[in-house]
C-alpha cells in the first residue's frame, strides 16, 4: 500500500529511537521492542504488510507474525485484506492517543 515511502530512512528513525526502547522496558502488551516497533510503524505508516514490516523492523517475518497476532488479539490492530496479502493498521482507539504522547 506504501510504495513511496523511504524504507532506509524509517528504518533509521526506528533504530535510532530513544522513545521506543524506554517506552518497550516500561509497557505491558507492547512491552517487547520489535512489538512496540511495529505499533509505531502502523501508527505512522498504516497499511503495511508482514515483509514490509519485518524489513523495517529488522527482524523475521514469523516474528513480525507473532508479534500482530498478539496485537490483534489485545484489539490494537486491524487488518485488511487485497487479494492474497494482508495490510496492517492500528485501530482507531485511545493506544492511538498513546503513541502519539510517546513520539511527541
Amino acid at each position: 500500500m506504501h510504495s513511496s515511502i523511504d524504507m532506509k530512512k524509517i528504518k533509521k528513525d526506528l533504530d535510532n529511537n530513544k522513545t521506543i526502547v524506554l517506552c518497550a522496558k516500561q509497557c505491558g502488551v507492547v512491552g517487547d521492542l520489535t512489538t512496540l516497533k511495529i505499533c509505531y510503524l502502523l501508527r505512522y505508516y498504516p497499511g503495511l504488510n508482514v515483509s514490509a514490516i519485518a524489513n523495517l523492523t529488522g527482524t523475521s517475518i514469523s516474528n513480525v507474525s507473532h508479534c500482530l497476532s498478539k496485537l490483534k488479539k489485545k484489539g490494537i490492530i486491524v487488518e485488511q485484506r487485497s487479494s492474497l496479502m494482508k495490510y496492517y493498521s492500528l485501530k482507531d482507539s485511545s493506544f492511538i492517543d498513546f503513541i502519539d504522547v510517546l513520539f511527541k
